[in-house]
């Protein structure tokens, strides 16, 4: 038994590296295949741009011991003619000896030897440093916690740090609402959980958990709008009034606070209708 988890953690621990291994030598590979399209593709630039730029054809020879590559390639444009711009951040010192070679192999070799790329415009080349662009990887929205079930028209949230517009349209497209959103407030951020409510009860509930005020209008549409200091909000107790059709005077039972003002101070006292108190 024991001679069986010694094969079996051997027989693993050689998969795993054989896995390890495999994985570096694919984005060695890779690697290869991209550089080696970037390179075709130098090549196929500088042969085209031979056609119209002769010094590119022409043969040199130097023997180069410690220049830097702006003095070497200054010395190879004096004598071809050709008008070469080098980044002079590049920092970059040639040791080689170049026999009777074409300027285009050689501007090919410092490419690939030191990582460098070539751009033009018209007979002005310019050499800098290459540097590999970062693939843009695509925007995946994310997907809302929104549900709806038409039959019974019950509305179900799960919203944490969301942005108001997107749920708003998200809502409108689930349920077929029109939420209509108070300019400037698109981008508030918003949360809230319910559960399996009818879609009025959810959206007062939203409304009032995220500092908004909603108002349903007579054409079925649902105004939203931020919560400010001169916002009149009824309470429960108000709209349940306003719903049986009661007055403020069936109310005068209840507590409230009166404002007096003595000596330019602001004094809050509770007053109790029924006693006058």
């Amino acid at each position: 038994m024991n001679s069986l988890y010694i094969i079996n953690n051997y027989i693993h621990k050689f998969l795993l590296r054989l896995l390890i291994l495999f994985t570096g030598a694919w984005f060695i590979f890779i690697y290869a295949v991209q550089s080696q399209d970037r390179f075709t593709e130098l090549e196929k630039q500088l042969a085209e741009l031979s056609k119209t730029i002769p010094g590119l054809n022409e043969t040199v020879s130097f023997s180069v011991n410690g220049a830097s590559i702006q003095e070497f390639l200054r010395g190879v444009a004096n004598n071809t003619n050709l008008n070469i711009n080098i980044d002079p951040a590049i920092n970059i010192t040639i040791v080689n000896n170049f026999a009777e070679v074409r300027v285009m192999d050689i501007l090919f070799f410092l490419c690939k030897e030191y990582n460098l790329k070539i751009t033009n415009i018209g007979t002005i080349l310019t050499v800098s440093k290459y540097e590999k662009q970062q693939e843009k990887t695509a925007y995946t929205p994310k997907e809302l916690m929104i549900n709806y079930s038409l039959d019974d028209e019950l509305l179900s949230l799960e919203l944490l740090n969301d942005t108001l517009h997107v749920v708003a349209k998200t809502i409108t497209q689930k349920t077929g609402k029109n939420i209509v959103l108070a300019p400037g407030i698109g981008n508030q951020l918003v949360n809230g959980f319910i559960q399996n409510m009818p879609f009025d009860n959810v959206m007062e509930k939203f409304a009032f958990s995220n500092n908004l005020t909603i108002q349903k209008t007579d054409d079925n549409f649902y105004l939203v709008d931020k919560v400010t200091a001169t916002t009149d909000i009824p309470s429960v107790q108000q709209r349940r009034d306003q719903k049986t059709g009661k007055t403020d005077k069936t109310q005068q039972n209840e507590n409230s606070l009166v404002i007096a003002k003595y000596n330019s101070c602001l004094h809050l006292k509770s007053y109790h209708y029924s006693t006058g108190q």
